[in-house]
């Protein structure tokens, strides 16, 4: 019983690394103008990559071949999975949404944009899209 525990722990261990390292994308839709590491990004279909080891990483926003954003973010594991994609905003001073964290229909993580920390959810507003690409 107890290598079936050590088994199975060092498999998790396995597949979340490869979640957390290298390189991914996804699809998402904005269904709003958001700001992202201080650049306006209109609503609209957008592929989100990302790159890195570990938890810290490098998204980029990109419409096509045309990257429209870029910011330095963290992975955060979450305790549930999403079902839809799910987009945590925080209010500018000026009155923009801020998008500070990307939580991806059916995965157990999030990235949390720029300088926040996990946290940053906790004074923000939620939205999510019912369309998930």
């Amino acid at each position: 019983m107890k290598r079936f525990t050590v088994i199975t722990a060092l498999l998790v261990l396995f597949v979340a690394s490869a979640a957390f390292a290298g390189s991914s994308s996804h699809q998402i839709t904005l269904n709003k103008q958001v700001t992202v590491n201080g650049k306006a990004v209109k609503a609209g279909d957008y592929k989100v990559k990302w790159e890195g080891t570990g938890d810290r990483v490098d998204v980029s926003l990109n419409q096509g071949k045309q990257v429209v954003a870029t910011s330095p973010a963290r992975i955060v594991a979450l305790d549930e999975t999403p079902g839809q994609d799910t987009f945590v905003y925080r209010d500018s001073p000026d009155g923009a949404a801020s998008l500070v964290e990307i939580r991806f229909s059916g995965k157990k993580f999030a990235l949390v944009l720029g300088e926040q920390t996990a946290n940053a959810s906790m004074n923000s507003s939620q939205s999510s899209n019912t369309t998930a690409k």
